[in-house]
């Protein structure tokens, strides 16, 4: 598309964008529903999942706990703060564009396209940025507790635990939280206009699925491994052998969640390639082609299926469309042939009619001629009746 082209669409786009936004009450709230729908789980799940595991996990004394609690809301506040800047300075560029919008003012080209990379790349960097938020509120508490509050080994390796479990665990659910509210608002046709070109970050089904299922795996069990650490420490065994098996054990366990993932993903990453195969056959325009089965009924089956489908209705169409241009092929041929035989019919009659012409030039000569002499018979008529007069006048007068 030329560059008008380009303008007339993003304009058309950015009209159609400021009704829909501008009557859409979700939309004006961005700010406030991205940070509910995202941060809010980490107030309504995460830290209470903390606070049991802390209460359970630790076995604080009272002094301990008191201390702890102390750090805890002073790291509550330093992440807080911190959390908050971060999602202005992440959300910025949407929120300015989502403001011009909602004002019914047209936002500048480049300032459009800057607001749709960030859109599409907030999953991404809120993901990360919960990440390193998380380390760093409960390094703090650690920190503070590790210096002021005397923890044993055990209690220093449960509190470094929190870290470990809950810093991968917030990053994923905000990728995924963020995924379906930026979606939600792609459907409700936030942004309209795609620039031609756009870079989008691409995710890779594996490690998607391959992170989440480890992670939904290594939090239970790493609960698990630190209540039982703090349980054994109070009975009087041999420690090492028990840290052995409990290494070994959670060796295999962890190997095991990877293994369940990379077969899971791969089944699923298998079908895919088949119906993506299949499409690239079929976009490169050979509708012979013939799909793969699969094995297993499930909604990529399904997928399959109507891709087949849809395969085999365009088909049908482009051979009635083929049908159609042969037959008006015939028809175009059986109209040459009768346009040829009224060419030569013309030529024929233009032939005759030229004889024709040069007859009557013949004709209209003649006649000319012969006009001509009958001209000068009338005057030699009329010289005669003339004579005829006089000498009548003669003959009187003789008389």
């Amino acid at each position: 598309m030329d560059e008008g082209g380009k303008i007339i669409l993003y304009k058309t786009g950015v009209d159609q964008m400021t009704e829909t936004i501008y009557a859409d009450k979700d939309l004006k709230r961005f700010s406030t529903n991205f940070i509910l729908r995202t941060e809010g789980i980490s107030y309504f799940f995460i830290a209470p999942m903390i606070i049991f595991y802390v209460w359970s996990n630790l076995n604080f004394t009272d002094e301990q706990f008191s201390l702890f609690f102390r750090f805890a809301m002073i790291a509550i506040t330093v992440s807080f703060i911190t959390t908050q800047i971060n999602n202005i300075i992440v959300i910025s560029p949407v929120v300015k564009y989502f403001k011009k919008i909602i004002n019914k003012e047209t936002p500048g080209e480049e300032e459009y396209e800057r607001a749709l990379k960030r859109f599409l790349a907030l999953p991404y960097l809120h993901s990360f940025g919960a990440f390193f938020r998380w380390i760093l509120g409960l390094g703090i508490a650690i920190v503070l507790t590790m210096i002021f509050a005397n923890p044993s080994p055990q209690q220093t390796f449960n509190m470094w635990m929190t870290v470990v479990i809950n810093a991968p665990l917030g990053a994923i659910l905000y990728f995924l939280l963020t995924e379906l509210y930026i979606q939600q608002l792609i459907d409700r046709k936030a942004f309209l206009v795609w620039p031609k070109g756009l870079q989008m970050k691409r995710t890779n089904l594996f490690t998607k699925l391959a992170s989440a299922i480890i992670i939904i795996t290594f939090v239970p069990f790493a609960t698990l491994l630190t209540y039982f650490l703090i349980f054994i420490s109070e009975l009087k065994i041999d420690f090492s052998m028990v840290y052995f098996k409990i290494g070994v054990i959670g060796f295999y366990g962890i190997l095991g969640a990877i293994l369940v993932s990379i077969i899971l993903t791969r089944t699923i990453i298998f079908k895919v390639k088949i119906i993506l195969d299949f499409l690239k056959k079929v976009g490169d325009g050979d509708l012979l082609a013939a799909v793969n089965k699969i094995g297993v009924m499930d909604e990529l089956t399904i997928i399959n299926k109507s891709v087949y489908s849809m395969k085999q209705n365009l088909k049908s169409m482009v051979e009635s469309i083929s049908g159609t241009s042969n037959d008006l092929k015939s028809s175009s041929e059986e109209l040459i042939k009768r346009s040829d035989k009224q060419l030569d019919k013309s030529r024929e009659l233009a032939a005759i009619m030229e004889e024709s012409s040069s007859a009557f030039e013949e004709m209209s000569a003649s006649f000319e001629t012969n006009l001509d002499n009958v001209r000068h018979q009338v005057e030699n008529t009329n010289s005669v009746k003339n004579d005829i007069s006089k000498i009548a006048e003669k003959g009187e007068l003789l008389a």
